[in-house]
C-alpha cells in the first residue's frame, strides 16, 4: 500500500481558541487522505479533543499577552529560550518529514510576531526545487483592518504571499464575505485564491432541539477561550437577575479555559449564591450546548459563529473589539444582515439593555442563513487537486525572476542573524546625489515605492531642477512618513587639491562654506518648502567641524555621514552616521555581495540602527534588481523595522534621554 503524502500543518493561536480549534477541525479532514503532522505553537488546553489521526507536536509554548506583547506560556522557558528551541524543532521535523504539502495557518496576513520561525520554514521549502512541497496559506473569513500600519502591513503581506505560497484558502463562503473586502494592498494577490466554505466540526454531534422540554429553558453565555469574556460574563448575570423570576429562565456560563483565574472564581462564587445560575469551566461541545439552549449570549468569534449557525439557536452577540480588532465587529453586522443574530455594540453592553434584548429575541423567529458549511471537506478536495497538479501556479519572483534554489543566497547571513534576533532592529536608507541622473533616481525611488520603504533622498541644491522636483513633491503629498528630501551640500564640487575629495574640507573658510550652505538651502526650500527636512549629508561623506558650525548657524539639527567620522559633538547638532555603503570598497575594490551582506549582518548583530546608503547614478539594472532583494527581505521580515531618518534620530534621542534619567532632553550626538 502506497504511503500517503504529508502534509505539515502550523498553527498559532494566541490569544483565544478559536484559531486551534478550525485548524485542529481541518487537520482532522485532511487525516483521511494525508499523514497530518501538527505543529502547535499555542497552549494546548486539556479539555480539547485531539483526533487519533494527527500527530501533534507541541512546540515550547508562546503566546499574546491582552497588549499585543508576545509571552511564554511556560514557567520553565523564557521567551528567548522558547523562540530558539521552536526554530530548532520546526527546522527538524521539516527536515525529517519533507512534507509534500506545507499548510501554515494565517502568516502572513498575521503573526508577523512569529516570521522569525516561519520565513526560515517557507525558505526551506522553497530551497527544495522541484520536490518543494505546495505552500498554501489557511485564511479565517474576516482579516483585522484596524492596525496602525496597516497600509504597510498589507504590503509585506501581499508580497510574501505571492513569493512564497502557491495558494489561499479562505474558509469562508465568499458570497458571504471576499478577502478583497477585508484586505486591501495596492499590491495585488497574484496567487489563486479558494473559498472553502465554512469550517466547523463534524465530528461533534448534535443533540435534536426539544422546545417543549423544560430543560431546555436556559440561556448560554459563553466566549470563547475567556480570555476576555470577564465584561460579558459579569453583565450577563446582572441581567439575568433582571428576568429571572418573571420568565423563569436558568443561564448556564461557559468560562472557557483561558479565563482568569480570579474571573473564573467570581463566576464560581455567583453560580452558588445565586438561583438559577449554573456555571461550568469547559463544554467539549458547544455546538451540542446551544442546540439545547433557548438562546445563546456569546462574542463573534469564528468558531462561535459556526456553532450558532450550525446549531440554529437564537443569538444575541456582542462583539470582542478592542484597539485594532474590528473582526469580530465586522462579522457580527454580515450576520445580522443576514439576520441570524442580534448584535449589541460592546459599548452599549450594559444590564437593563441586555435584558431587553433577551426579552425581544425569545418573542421573535430566527431565520436560518443559507451558507455553505462544508469548509473542511471543500478544502481537503482543493488541496488533493493542487498536489495532483503539482505547481498550481508559477510562484511570483521578486523584481528579477531567478530560480527559487539559487535567489537572493548572497543574503543568507543577513536572513540569519534577523531570523535570531529577539528584537527588532531599525533601518534607514539614503539615497545619495539626488539630482543626477534622473531616470535612475526614479527608477530607485519606485522601487522603495514598491515595498512600501522610507526613504531620504540627499538632494544637490545646484542640480536639483523643476521638472524633477515637480516629481518629487508628488511621493512627498503621498507618503509623507515614509519619504523625505535634505540637503547635499551644494554642488557636489571638490575643492581640496591634495587628499580625499571634499566640498566643504580645509580649504575653504568659514564665510564660504556658510554662503554655498546657505544658498542651496534658499534653492532647495524654493523647490519643496515644508517638505525640506533640517538635515545636512556632505557630498563624500565628510567635512570639517567648521562646516558643522554653518549648519547651527543655518538652523540644522541633524548630520548625517559614514560612521567611521570622528563625531563633532556639537550641542544641538544630532550625528545619525550612515553604516553601509551599497557601493562599499576594500583596498581599491568593490566588495562583493558576499561581503556587504557579512557587513550588514555584523552591524545588525550590534543592535542597529542600521543605515544604508545608496547611490543611483551607478545602479544600472543589475544593480537595481539586487537591491530589490535587499529590500524584499527588509520588508518583509517581522524582525526588521524600516523607518526615516527623522524617527531613527527621535527614537535615538528618546533614548539617550532615558540613559541621562532627564526626559526630554535631546542628545547632542549618538
Amino acid at each position: 500500500m502506497p504511503s500517503r503524502p504529508v502534509l505539515l500543518f502550523h498553527c498559532q493561536h494566541s490569544l483565544g481558541m478559536g484559531h486551534l480549534i478550525r485548524s485542529m477541525t481541518l487537520a482532522y479532514a485532511f487525516s483521511r487522505d494525508f499523514r497530518v503532522v501538527f505543529l502547535n505553537g499555542g497552549p494546548m488546553p486539556p479539555q480539547i479533543r485531539i483526533p487519533e489521526t494527527v500527530e501533534v507536536i507541541n512546540l515550547p509554548s508562546l503566546g499574546m499577552a491582552l497588549d499585543g506583547a508576545l509571552t511564554s506560556r511556560e514557567k520553565e522557558n523564557t521567551i528567548h529560550q522558547a523562540r530558539i528551541r521552536r526554530r530548532q524543532m520546526i527546522a527538524e521535523v521539516f527536515s525529517a518529514l519533507k512534507p509534500q504539502v506545507l499548510f501554515i495557518e494565517l502568516f502572513p496576513f498575521g503573526r508577523k510576531k512569529f516570521s522569525n520561525e516561519l520565513l526560515p520554514l517557507l525558505e526551506m521549502g522553497r530551497r527544495m526545487g522541484d520536490r518543494a512541497p505546495v505552500t498554501l496559506c489557511s485564511l479565517r473569513d474576516i482579516l483585522v483592518g484596524g492596525r496602525r500600519d496597516q497600509e504597510i502591513h498589507e504590503i509585506r503581506a501581499s508580497l510574501l504571499a505571492n513569493h512564497y505560497f502557491d495558494a489561499i484558502l479562505v474558509h469562508a463562503d465568499e458570497n458571504f464575505i471576499r478577502l478583497e473586502e477585508t484586505f486591501h494592498s495596492r499590491h495585488p494577490i497574484r496567487i489563486p485564491v479558494f473559498y472553502t466554505g465554512f469550517v466547523m466540526p463534524r465530528f461533534q454531534a448534535l443533540p435534536k432541539r426539544d422546545k417543549k422540554n423544560p430543560a431546555n429553558d436556559f440561556i448560554l453565555v459563553s466566549a470563547g477561550g475567556g480570555i476576555v469574556g470577564a465584561p460579558l460574563f459579569r453583565t450577563a448575570i446582572q441581567a439575568h437577575q433582571l428576568i429571572a423570576k418573571k420568565h423563569n429562565l436558568r443561564m448556564k456560563l461557559i468560562a472557557g479555559p483561558f479565563l482568569p483565574e480570579e474571573d473564573w472564581r467570581y463566576l464560581q462564587a455567583a453560580g452558588e449564591r445565586l438561583p438559577g445560575l449554573e456555571v461550568v469551566r469547559f463544554v467539549p461541545n458547544l455546538a451540542g450546548e446551544m442546540r439545547k439552549a433557548c438562546l445563546s449570549i456569546s462574542q463573534c468569534g469564528y468558531n462561535t459563529s459556526m456553532d450558532i449557525l450550525r446549531s440554529g439557536v437564537p443569538a444575541i452577540v456582542v462583539p470582542f473589539s478592542a484597539e485594532g480588532e474590528d473582526e469580530q465587529m465586522r462579522r457580527a453586522r454580515r450576520l445580522q444582515q443576514l439576520g441570524v443574530i442580534r448584535l449589541l455594540e460592546p459599548s452599549q453592553l450594559e444590564a437593563r439593555r441586555l435584558a431587553r434584548m433577551i426579552r425581544a429575541t425569545l418573542r421573535a423567529n430566527q431565520p436560518r442563513a443559507k451558507l455553505n458549511l462544508n469548509g473542511a471537506e471543500q478544502s481537503v478536495e482543493i488541496v488533493k487537486q493542487l498536489l495532483q497538479q503539482k505547481q498550481p501556479s508559477a510562484r511570483l519572483e521578486s523584481i528579477r525572476p531567478t530560480s527559487r534554489s539559487q535567489q537572493a543566497q548572497w543574503l543568507d547571513p543577513v536572513r540569519k542573524v534577523l531570523d535570531q534576533r529577539l528584537d527588532r532592529v531599525l533601518f534607514f536608507f539614503r539615497d545619495d546625489d539626488v539630482g543626477w541622473n534622473d531616470r535612475r533616481f526614479l527608477q530607485l525611488l519606485s522601487l522603495f515605492e514598491h515595498f512600501a520603504l522610507p526613504l531620504d533622498m540627499a538632494a544637490i541644491p545646484a542640480a536639483m531642477t523643476e521638472a524633477l522636483a515637480n516629481k518629487i513633491r508628488v511621493y512627498l503629498q503621498a507618503a509623507p512618513d515614509r519619504l523625505g528630501i535634505h540637503q547635499h551640500g551644494f554642488a557636489h564640487a571638490n575643492y581640496e587639491l591634495h587628499g580625499r575629495k571634499c566640498e566643504f574640507g580645509p580649504s575653504r573658510s568659514y564665510r564660504e562654506m556658510l554662503a554655498d550652505i546657505a544658498e542651496g538651502q534658499k534653492r532647495l526650500r524654493d523647490f519643496f518648502g515644508k517638505w525640506l527636512s533640517p538635515i545636512f549629508t556632505p557630498p563624500w561623506n565628510r567635512c570639517t567641524r567648521t562646516a558643522a558650525e554653518c549648519l547651527l548657524e543655518l538652523g540644522f539639527d541633524l548630520l548625517s555621514r559614514d560612521r567611521t567620522a570622528q563625531p563633532f559633538h556639537l550641542p544641538g547638532l544630532q550625528e545619525l552616521p550612515i553604516h553601509i555603503d551599497w557601493f562599499a570598497k576594500k583596498k581599491g575594490e568593490r566588495l562583493s555581495r558576499k561581503a556587504l551582506a557579512e557587513n550588514l549582518a555584523a552591524e545588525i548583530r550590534r543592535g542597529g540602527p542600521v543605515g544604508i546608503m545608496f547611490h543611483h547614478a551607478v545602479m544600472d539594472e543589475e544593480e537595481q534588481a539586487a537591491a530589490s532583494e535587499l529590500l524584499f527581505l527588509l520588508a518583509t521580515h517581522g524582525n526588521a523595522k524600516c523607518r526615516s531618518m527623522k524617527y531613527v534620530a527621535q527614537k535615538l534621542r528618546e533614548e539617550t534621554a532615558s540613559l541621562q534619567n532627564v526626559p526630554g532632553q535631546p542628545a547632542e550626538h549618538v
